[in-house]
């Protein structure tokens, strides 16, 4: 009853429990001031404002309410509070409770937070930018990190145990309350004091200094402090620098500099010291770093860190910081560097232009674009490996021995100014060309999984282990007259090439057996090319050498099959597992000799039905050209499951109604796989019996009409489902239109946020999506476990509309809980 309710007011009652879960449109929700032991929320997914204060609650989970803009839940029994999924929080007030840590990291933009009068020993705002007043009075702080908080306002943070206070860098305060701490040092230096209305620091017997702007004008207008403290523009006589972070200053500590925690250390303690080691110590602000000006060796690693400033640490030869946060590093200071590894950060550029005297750089595991290391003449060994790089320049350094940067996207590399290499590793790249004919002293050569067409090792003498696997090779010259030297050879997975040109074919046809079957050895492949049947194309080159109407086969994805999930309660979100439908797909062109497409065949692995609608499958091609949308009825499409009576098709196979050529693979899945009697689903949950996959092989053929890939447009395809035999609700996947035949009312309604106008389709108002299309198989949720528990950067990717966490669905650590995800048995 009432599903349509937006909102609810019940407070100033005696409610010890009430219901809510079938109101899943419910926005507002005042029920403060009862008795309520117990408040359910995981079934309102619109909830956005919420005061719930006054009542006898233990426990709240908000996990399921992302679109919560307000919170009120004081006066309650309250040990914790996770918002950690609740980023749209602008107001939180949750005073008076039991809570002793609270982390607000996730809630950027937060704006209010009240949290006095608990048990408070520590507060995360340090990403709450836009903070513009902080309740935070009575509880039992020793330290609090206001150094990002550039738009607070209001603090009021008096009895506490409060250390020091350094408020610097909050150049929009105009009311402060730190009495009754334990302050010992207070820095309100911040450029704008005379905009700060309310100052009062009484209560801090051990505040003997408080540093300000003006010290004439703070002494004349802020009167409520101790006798005992003074004001000064500057109260540490250039003798400390100030350490905000406590893991940063117990590392000095335990190396001698320091001797208690206090946010200080003697300037003289670390100004001379040359090599400083702090890693593995949790540190994830290295503010103070500035005053190791003698420093020449720094090590960072295993840290937090966000951002490191080492623009004064001119001095430096080595650094390293792998193994943190950083999202940006400023280097070009440091022009003395020798040695830098920064690997296993969320570096997006690095500019290493400067560091010309850099013999050792290890970037790997980042997302950096561009690496240009034509300025760096001294290089020795470069690891720039599982980056995002499309473009890498290693210069005309003679001396770079080794360079590593496999896992990239690379279309190109240039070494042919790197005559010095021996080991060279770019594999798992998109190369279609490499020429490693100048590197002559090249002795390990690993190039497998790109797009190579040929390769030339015959300059190569010094070369003893060699891949190049998964490559389109259709020429390879291993003929560099020390073939026996070898330690490691491999060809295989080369489909296309069938001579291998070496030093001996008999020793090699003995010793080297990774190559396909296809491919011979032999000391000369310059007679071997032939074309049987007279196409014009080689037969090397040829996927079909005995047909003359065929020539060539291309497939996308073009490593394997891609993976489809639907949500089918759309325009509602639903449990939001995506296995109501799940399918695989790959689509292979065949063209012949003059690239006109003779057939496409699109194989269709029917995988999981985690539903009890009857749903269909099919899909489109948007950009399909004129000429072929003009002529689609010349197309006969074959292989479709249709059985029902609700889909017409034209006589050649394409659907009645569409302006674009719009193919149905099936209208029923429960034809294909058939509910085990067990379960809820198919293949949703690991108990229950494992229902075989089935295979649907689409045929698209031309006849003898004149069509190239071109008018097809096959990457840009347009998959969806037909929800329970309803032919105007269709599902696709995010910003694709739906097809002719779809309801058009149905946008816009419940969570579904389109806009027709702008080209926004099948989108949540935090572009959370009902649809997934992967390159690559997956594995997907078990049933009514939502795929933000399976798959922990889910809502990152989507919310960021792919821009974040493009890997999401990798088995990265930390990116997958296996325990929710279902696989075959």
């Amino acid at each position: 009853a009432f599903t349509a309710l937006e909102k609810l007011i019940c407070r100033n009652n005696t409610l010890v429990s009430f219901n809510i879960s079938n109101n899943t449109a419910l926005q507002s929700l005042d029920c403060s001031n009862n008795l309520l032991i117990v408040l359910e929320l995981t079934n309102n997914p619109v909830l956005n404002y919420i005061d719930c204060g006054y009542n006898q609650l233990t426990n709240l989970d908000f996990s399921h309410n992302p679109l919560l803009d307000q919170l009120l839940c004081g006066d309650n029994l309250l040990p914790n509070l996770n918002v950690s999924n609740n980023t749209a929080l602008r107001y939180v007030w949750c005073t008076r409770n039991l809570l002793h840590n609270l982390d607000m990291s996730m809630s950027t933009e937060l704006i209010v937070l009240g949290c006095s009068k608990n048990q408070l020993t520590s507060i995360d705002v340090t990403n709450c930018t836009k903070l513009t007043a902080l309740y935070c009075m009575e509880n039992q702080l020793t330290s609090l990190n206001l150094s990002n908080n550039i738009a607070l306002k209001e603090l009021r943070a008096y009895s506490n145990q409060l250390a020091t206070i350094d408020l610097s860098k909050n150049t929009s305060l105009d009311f402060i309350s730190l009495h009754i701490n334990s302050l010992i040092r207070a820095n309100i230096k911040n450029e704008n004091n005379t905009n700060i209305a309310y100052f009062d620091v009484v209560g801090n017997p051990n505040l003997n200094c408080i540093q300000v702007d003006n010290a004439a004008w703070s002494t004349a207008n802020w009167t409520q402090k101790d006798a005992t403290a003074h004001y000064s523009e500057d109260c540490s006589g250039g003798n400390l620098t100030y350490i905000p972070d406590q893991n940063f200053e117990q590392a000095l500590i335990e190396l001698g500099y320091d001797n208690v925690i206090d946010h200080y250390v003697l300037t003289a303690n670390i100004n001379t010291v040359i090599s400083l080691n702090v890693k593995n110590k949790n540190i994830s602000d290295l503010t103070g770093i500035e005053a190791f000006i003698a420093l020449d060796t720094l090590k960072v690693n295993n840290n937090l860190l966000t951002h490191i400033d080492i623009t004064k640490n001119t001095g430096l030869r080595y650094f390293s910081c792998n193994n943190n946060q950083l999202s940006d590093l400023d280097v070009t200071k440091n022009i003395d560097l020798e040695i830098f590894t920064c690997s296993q950060n969320q570096l997006s550029s690095l500019n290493v232009g400067s560091n010309t005297e850099l013999i050792h750089l290890e970037c790997s595991s980042n997302k950096i674009v561009t690496l240009d290391l034509s300025h760096n003449l001294k290089f020795i060994e470069v690891g720039c490996v599982l980056n995002q790089l499309t473009s890498l320049n290693p210069g005309n350094n003679n001396g770079l021995k080794k360079l590593m940067c496999q896992y990239n996207q690379l279309t190109s590399l240039n070494v042919t100014n790197n005559q010095g290499i021996e080991l060279l590793t770019c594999y798992n790249n998109q190369l279609t060309s490499l020429d490693v004919t100048s590197n002559t002293a090249l002795q390990n050569l690993g190039c497998f999984n790109n797009q190579l067409t040929s390769l030339n090792l015959s300059s190569n003498p010094a070369l003893n282990t060699f891949s190049c696997a998964y490559n389109n090779l259709t020429s390879l010259n291993v003929k560099n007259g020390h073939n026996t030297s070898f330690i490691l050879f491999m060809a295989n997975n080369n489909p296309s090439l069938t001579c291998i040109q070496v030093d001996n074919a008999a020793w090699s046809d003995s010793n080297w057996p990774n190559k396909d079957a296809s491919a011979s050895y032999s000391d000369d492949c310059g007679n071997l090319i032939q074309d049987t049947d007279g196409d014009g194309i080689a037969d090397n080159m040829d996927d079909y050498p005995n047909d003359p109407t065929r020539a060539f086969i291309n497939y996308f994805p073009a490593a394997g099959f891609g993976s489809l999930g639907f949500e089918d309660l759309w325009p509602a979100k639903g449990d939001y597992d995506f296995n109501d439908v799940v399918v695989d797909y790959r689509f292979k062109t065949v063209t012949d000799a003059l690239n006109n497409v003779v057939e496409i065949n699109t194989t269709f692995v029917l995988k999981a039905s985690g539903a009890y609608f009857h749903n269909g499958f099919g899909f489109n091609l948007p950009d399909a050209s004129a000429l072929l949308k003009t002529n689609s009825d010349k197309l006969n499409v074959s292989g479709y499951d249709i059985r029902g009576s609700f889909i017409s098709l034209k006589s050649n196979g394409i659907e009645n109604g569409q302006s674009n050529p719009t193919i149905i693979v099936f209208d029923d899945i429960f034809n294909s796989l058939p509910h085990p009697g067990q379960g809820l689903g198919v293949n949703t949950e690991k108990e229950a019996t494992f229902v075989p996959y089935d295979t649907i092989t689409i045929t698209m053929n031309t006849g003898t009409n004149k069509f190239t890939p071109t008018d097809f447009s096959i990457e840009t395809w347009n998959p969806f489902i037909i929800v329970n035999q309803n032919r105007g609700i269709e599902v696709h996947l995010t910003n694709h239109t739906p097809t002719d035949l779809a309801d058009q009312s149905l946008f816009g309604t419940l969570e579904d946020n389109s806009n027709q106008s702008t080209g926004r389709f099948y989108k949540t108002i935090n572009n959370l999506p009902w649809a997934i299309d992967v390159v690559s198989e997956l594995n997907w949720p078990i049933e009514k476990v939502s795929i933000s528990d399976a798959y922990l950067h889910f809502v990152d990717w989507a919310a960021s509309s792919g821009a974040n966490y493009t890997d999401w669905y990798s088995q990265k650590s930390g990116y997958r809980d296996d325990t929710k995800i279902y696989y075959e048995h």
